[in-house]
């Protein structure tokens, strides 16, 4: 007879996992992924005008996506005072993204750099705009 892998071949032509069920192939898995997309957010407005970002954050956590970088730009550095804050200082832990504020912005506002919070400038969303898949605005 044939070895296991051989009589399994035809399972690698197939978009999805799948677990063969004949007894020799048992526990065999063949993995095609599906490549991981990348994305990052831009955030324009103040918390109460872009409750859309975050829930669409909350339900990025779930996806087969990788976030790279949330952009405060505008009032969006506000995001960065208040309860929303903590939200995206756990959000961030949790996905390993970066959480970057507008440097004019933040100085508009007065707000300074933390340990969740970097303050950098435009170029940032430039590169986020380069490295990620896709970029999704709000605001």
């Amino acid at each position: 007879t044939s070895p296991p892998s051989a009589r399994c071949v035809w399972w690698r032509r197939l978009k999805h996992w799948f677990v063969s069920k004949t007894p020799a192939c048992r526990g065999f898995f063949i993995a095609h992924p599906i490549p991981m997309i990348t994305l990052s957010l831009l955030i324009k407005n103040e918390p109460a005008v872009t409750s859309a970002a975050l829930r669409f954050a909350k339900a990025s956590s779930d996806a087969d996506a990788r976030m790279h970088c949330v952009f405060f730009y505008g009032k969006g550095v506000l995001h960065a005072t208040g309860p929303e804050k903590q939200f995206w200082s756990d959000w961030s832990r949790l996905v390993g993204a970066r959480l970057v504020l507008c440097s004019a912005s933040a100085e508009t506002f007065g707000l300074i750099a933390d340990d969740d919070f970097s303050v950098e400038g435009l170029g940032e969303l430039i590169e986020a705009g380069l490295t990620s898949d896709k970029v999704v605005n709000f605001g």
